[in-house]
């Protein structure tokens, strides 16, 4: 028997380990999880082994700011990582320049920031 999730376990399993879900959500989540489970015939076994035959997903600890894309400018649609750090320095300077942009898009001059501190 093999140990792949239903499409409702693996609903019930995001329930139980989402951060917003209410308590009652998350313990009736997870209980039914397991329920579902154990009348199927799974046991622990076959979900360490498919789990220890997955490969292995390695999420990056830090955002990738390089990645964020550009919305301005002749470099407008292309990566931060793809554009000249005199051009994002540059790029940074007018929009602190211009109190309503830096304001409305403090966030994405962070982004090109934090990208500058990272290289």
């Amino acid at each position: 028997m093999t140990a792949v999730l239903t499409q409702l376990e693996l609903k019930l399993l995001y329930l139980a380990l989402n951060r917003e879900a209410a308590p009652g959500e998350v313990s009736n989540g997870a209980q039914k999880f397991v329920e579902s489970l154990r009348r199927r015939g799974v046991d622990a076994i076959q979900i360490e082994r498919a789990l220890s035959e997955a490969p292995l997903i390695v999420k990056p600890l830090k955002p990738d700011y390089g990645r964020t894309v550009m919305i301005w400018g002749r470099h407008k649609g292309r990566i931060l990582a793809d554009i000249p750090p005199r051009d994002l320095r540059n790029t940074v300077e007018w929009a602190r320049s211009v109190p309503e942009v830096a304001r409305k898009f403090a966030t994405f001059i962070h982004d090109i920031e934090a990208f500058l501190n990272q290289t």
